[in-house]
């Protein structure tokens, strides 16, 4: 009586093992691509949130002189926000912005994410 075995033998789960590896390996660099859009997103959402904030508190109190949003949680945001590196945003009143350090969190290095917080003069308009 022949009996046929049912089941897998080794060679055959080794290549079905391998066939996911490279399909993960494929889809591995766009899935970090979309985390890192997705975290560059939230970031610039926090930014405007906290652009609100300043113009309020500068709308009720005058210039806005700290360095960071600590003195904005309360009465102008719910709470104190990080960026999404786990970096503390960062407030220049020399350039009125507010910014991320950016992924790599270090200042100058071209990732950072700036929204300005007070409307730019023109000075043609002023004569």
């Amino acid at each position: 009586m022949n009996t046929k075995n049912k089941g897998f033998t080794l060679i055959e789960l080794l290549i079905v093992v391998t066939i996911i590896a490279i399909l993960a390996g494929a889809a591995i660099p766009y899935v970090q691509d979309y985390v890192e859009q997705t975290r560059s997103g939230r970031a610039k959402a926090d930014l405007d949130e906290i652009k609100r904030a300043i113009m309020l508190y500068e709308a009720q109190f005058g210039t806005y002189t700290s360095d960071n949003i600590a003195s904005l949680v309360g009465p102008f945001l719910t709470k104190n926000i990080p960026d999404p590196w786990s970096s503390a945003y960062v407030v220049s009143n020399a350039s009125s912005t507010v910014y991320s350090y950016g992924p790599d969190g270090k200042d100058g290095t071209g990732d950072e994410i700036i929204v300005e917080y007070r409307p730019r003069c023109n000075p043609g308009l002023l004569s």
